[in-house]
């Protein structure tokens, strides 16, 4: 991972120790002079051993040139050379703040050849602090400097500061080579992927960033680059990411709408504020747009996993996935999204699922599971899984693998996949007489539904279809029908006259280990159900049994007639 601003921003960078070397011209003539006679030392300037170890350490990680023995600038005033580099100027008193009403020129060497302009760093007061450079004036934020990459330096670079405000300065280099059209230029401490020079990171990546870092970022040459987000986790509303001038934070989801557009003309931006941190971010940019629906942010071999967040890729065995943290419990306020690379035909299968119910929950196939995952297992992998933990109570997390093959056995029912027709996941089935009905398990033969129960309903296609209430007894308050947000439980004339004549969205039922009651008939008819014929027979049935303790419910009521 290579950082093109070093970190020489974290550390005072050592002064020479050898007399004259050391001193600083105030003329321009005079700075000829002075260091004419420092390159007909045989030594140069010296360093103390503290002062080399000093420099060594703090010398950038790498550079896109190699670093230069012998100084290449001529420096009048008060700006310096980099003694680690000394192809490169520093602004006054680099790293920390240049002070107000300073002035400097500096030229190149002669004799060295066409030089090119390397940014590392940039920050002044706009419009009044301002670095003079290749008949650009340059001056604010970084991603002001960012249009003065990679040209000719032609002539000298001149700075000035007013009499007020100060800023953090500037680094500069001059590089033999122009940068590589499409690559990237960073100025600041964000990062530069050593493993996929595409790419860029947040600083500290996989570390988390720091609190109050800038950074501008942009492909050199105005080649025009696809965008792949890889990774995205930053403090919501503060820590943010600026692409194609929008800016993003929070979680992957919330950058998403960028996956596989181009980058346009405007550098990206990162700035993070004084207090949380998160894990950072890892962008892209690519030669040719995705390829899939989901597109793909890794080389990843078609049919293996690709992981955006927390989220864990089992390394023993890389068809399967873990929740963050897993087998220890994921944490609060965490966001995954996972596909199949390529999207081939798999199959879920859950080894492990244990998550707070309702709350913390995995989305898979458009289909939403939490506490126990009844429901999951088995079901064909449609596009994007998604995981969110909430800010409160965690719990085991998952274990969840993509397998070639469908279950040999398994407790779902499926539609033919004729549009209007039912979808049932889970623990529920068809009515044999009538396809457009569907109940708890064993409700045709009259049997009670079963403890710990799941089931996922929605209508194939989104065609719209309006809800009808045939029967409903449940244990109230604990064995829940949920249709869209709204949960109902108990009796027929609990759930009657709030859902006649809805129109169809998803419905969750679950039940929990303790008392089973009658169960619940429901279809999904073409218009509107008529009032005047439709009837309750709750507990009029001898075959209807509950099972367990006595039921919380009253004793069976008789047949109702609505109005």
């Amino acid at each position: 991972m290579t950082s093109t601003s070093g970190s020489l921003r974290r550390s005072r960078r050592p002064r020479a120790t050898g007399g004259r070397c050391s001193e600083r011209a105030a003329t321009t003539s005079a700075a000829v002079a002075l260091l004419s006679s420092c390159l007909a030392s045989s030594s140069g300037p010296t360093f103390s051993s503290a002062s080399a170890a000093a420099a060594a350490a703090s010398a950038p990680a790498a550079h896109s040139q190699a670093v230069n023995s012998t100084a290449e600038w001529v420096v009048a005033g008060p700006c310096e050379l980099d003694w680690t580099d000394q192809s490169c100027l520093l602004s006054p008193n680099w790293p920390f703040d240049y002070s107000a009403s300073q002035e400097c020129e500096a030229h190149l060497v002669d004799g060295l050849g066409k030089r090119y302009l390397e940014i590392t760093t940039f920050e002044s007061e706009h419009y009044v602090d301002v670095l003079r450079v290749g008949g650009l004036n340059i001056s604010g934020p970084a991603e002001n400097a960012l249009i003065a990459q990679g040209i000719e330096i032609d002539g000298p670079v001149k700075w000035s500061s007013d009499m007020s405000q100060e800023a953090a300065g500037w680094r500069i280099c001059a590089r033999a080579y122009p940068p590589e059209m499409g690559s990237w230029m960073s100025m600041g401490p964000c990062l530069v992927d050593e493993s996929d020079p595409a790419c860029v990171m947040s600083p500290h990546y996989p570390e988390n960033y720091g609190n109050s870092e800038s950074c501008a970022l942009q492909v050199f040459g105005g080649v025009q680059k696809y965008i792949d987000i890889k990774f995205f986790q930053t403090e919501w509303g503060w820590d943010e990411l600026r692409v194609n001038g929008v800016a993003y934070s929070g979680s992957v989801s919330n950058i998403w709408e960028v996956q596989g557009s181009m980058f346009d003309s405007t550098p990206l931006v990162w700035h993070s504020d004084i207090s949380k941190s998160e894990a950072g971010w890892v962008i892209c940019a690519r030669d040719d747009p995705p390829t899939s629906t989901t597109t793909s942010t890794t080389t990843a071999l078609p049919g293996s996993w690709v992981v955006m967040g927390p989220c864990l890729i089992d390394q023993s065995e890389p068809a399967c996935i873990t929740s963050p943290e897993y087998p220890e419990n994921y944490l609060d306020n965490q966001e995954c999204i996972m596909y199949v690379e390529g999207n081939p035909a798999r199959y879920m299968q859950v080894s492990m699922f244990s998550t707070e119910p309702g709350y913390d929950v995995l989305t898979v196939s458009g289909l939403s599971f939490s506490g126990t995952g009844q429901g999951l297992d088995g079901l064909l992998i449609d596009g994007q899984v998604r995981w969110t933990s909430d800010s409160s109570n965690t719990a085991a997390g998952w274990r969840l693998c993509a397998g070639e093959d469908p279950p040999t056995t398994t407790t779902f029912t499926t539609t033919s996949g004729a549009l209007g027709d039912w979808v049932v996941v889970g623990n529920c089935e068809l009515d044999p007489d009538d396809k457009a009905c569907v109940s708890t398990a064993g409700f045709s033969e009259g049997l009670p539904y079963q403890a710990n129960d799941f089931c996922f309903l929605s209508i194939y296609g989104g065609v719209p279809k309006y809800l009808e209430i045939q029967k409903f007894d449940t244990e109230p308050a604990n064995d829940i029908l949920k249709i869209g947000d709204s949960p109902f439980s108990g009796h027929f004339n609990d759930i009657y006259q709030d859902t006649y004549g809805l129109s169809i969205d998803q419905i969750t039922w679950t039940s929990d280990s303790s008392i089973q009651a009658g169960g619940w008939k429901l279809c999904a008819r073409d218009t509107l159900p008529s009032s005047t014929t439709t009837t309750s027979t709750y507990g009029a049935q001898d075959s209807w049994k509950n099972v367990g303790p006595e039921p919380l419910h009253p004793s069976p009521e008789p047949d109702i007639i609505l109005p």
